[in-house]
């Protein structure tokens, strides 16, 4: 279903909706199609995780520190 969900979209959001609207066990669906579709769109634009679905993550600056540290560990 995660790689049918993103083989079927174009962009993040549609991946997601796709995802979400299968049904079952969409919690875990759209956590595997989404982290899938963030590795191929990315975060903004016209493909990527939308700004608005962005602005709404709880401690969004919590989250994006952990990001940072973690590509910090791994590239360095």
């Amino acid at each position: 279903m995660n790689l049918w969900s993103l083989s079927h979209s174009g962009n993040y959001r549609d991946c997601i909706l796709l995802a979400a609207n299968l049904g079952g066990d969409t919690d875990t669906t759209c956590a595997v199609a989404g982290g899938l579709a963030g590795i191929i769109y990315g975060i903004g634009g016209e493909k990527g995780i939308p700004e608005e679905w962005i602005s709404e993550i709880a401690r969004k600056n919590w989250v994006m520190e952990l990001c940072e540290n973690f590509d910090k560990s791994m590239y360095s």
